[in-house]
């Protein structure tokens, strides 16, 4: 793993690129701002494709669901990334646990890049348009929509009219802003839900590599075998694959692999002889395919996307509903702090419990490498 300076000076050297870049597109594009640590980039829109939703009180309801939604994720904020930051405070959390931010190059690499980006592209439109309607079905005019990016952290937005904004009721100012990380939510546990469905267990594990001179090499175990079973026991994910290896990592074991070769289709059963010294067998698996009308290429790409899609998603609406200074969750405590304890007393509290939340999100940072 990269040292803290490495890190530093990557993270230096990115954000120095990006805002040359931006310095020579501001002078061709529009409603471009730079700023040391910050580029904003935003244009006008009104959402015409919303008007339809303008008082619509079945809507305004559902938007209630989306403000429980969001005060959801902001305590799993505090329960997950609380929890990551105090281990790595205290130096007990496992190397590379952590929230890894986003930066080409640096923390991600090689074909993740694609799959990270899409998937931020598609949260990010949702997100907005989520914002978007909910300003439209409580008569609340949109101004402008626009993206940010403040160093590792990326943003978009919907600028509604400010005067329109103040002067609505505080429970639908809550409402419009809740509508964005409760869609992120909403998403991420659909695709969560689809990958579980359809990417994840009910066909095997498939070897993929196998490492030479080991217990699995000896045995005859090659790429391209799916094992189905091991001591008599179905596996059908990864995970119960490595339940039933588990108990045999520390001792001399007989291990009874069963299942069949992707290529011919032939069952076959295979004996691995590990002695105790060596805890793994010595294969990489990956989960089979189960879909068998569908080439491999296909359906390994689309779990990808989907795995990445709810892992994005699921962390956008927790980070986005934390109380910090450029997310939804900080302008709702804001909002409400000021609205009930007056305006000096709301802002020194918000900007406290915004600090706060700040620091654990630092603290819970890793810069480990993603593909």
């Amino acid at each position: 793993m990269a040292s803290n300076l490495e890190v530093l000076t990557a993270i230096l050297a990115y954000w120095l690129v990006v805002l040359i870049i931006a310095r020579l597109l501001s002078l061709k594009v529009r409603n471009l701002t730079i700023t040391p640590i910050m580029v904003m980039y935003k244009k006008p829109a009104s959402f015409g494709i919303f008007e339809k939703l303008e008082g619509n009180r079945l809507f305004s309801a559902v938007l209630w669901a989306g403000v429980l939604l969001t005060l959801v994720s902001m305590v799993a904020f505090y329960l997950f990334v609380g929890q990551i930051a105090l281990l790595r405070i205290s130096g007990e959390a496992q190397e590379g646990v952590g929230l890894v931010p986003v930066i080409p190059g640096v923390t991600i690499k090689g074909v993740a890049i694609i799959y990270i980006l899409l998937n931020l592209g598609i949260a990010v439109v949702v997100h907005e348009l989520s914002h978007a309607a909910a300003s439209k079905a409580l008569r609340v005019p949109v101004k402008s929509t626009g993206l940010l990016l403040a160093v590792v952290l990326p943003a978009a937005f919907v600028e509604p009219d400010e005067e329109a904004f103040r002067r609505a009721r505080l429970r639908d100012r809550i409402r419009i802003v809740a509508a964005g990380p409760a869609s992120n939510l909403i998403l991420g546990l659909l695709l969560l839900g689809l990958f579980a469905a359809v990417f994840q267990g009910g066909a095997g594990v498939e070897i993929i590599g196998v490492e030479p001179g080991s217990p699995a090499d000896e045995a005859g175990l090659a790429p391209g075998f799916v094992i189905t079973k091991v001591n008599g026991v179905e596996v059908r994910s990864i995970a119960d694959l490595q339940k039933a290896l588990a108990p045999l990592a520390e001792r001399d074991a007989e291990i009874l692999v069963e299942g069949y070769w992707k290529d011919t289709g032939m069952r076959d059963k295979i004996v691995v002889y590990k002695p105790a010294e060596r805890r793994l067998i010595g294969i990489t698996i990956r989960q089979a395919n189960p879909l068998t009308w569908m080439p491999d290429s296909i359906y390994f790409t689309l779990a990808a996307l989907v795995s990445y899609g709810y892992i994005i998603n699921l962390s956008l609406a927790v980070i986005n509903a934390a109380p910090l200074f450029i997310t939804d969750g900080g302008r709702i405590i804001g909002d409400v702090l000021t609205s009930k304890l007056g305006d000096l007393r709301g802002r020194t509290l918000s900007f406290f419990l915004q600090i706060l939340t700040l620091l654990i999100l630092l603290s819970s940072i890793t810069f480990s490498q993603i593909g």
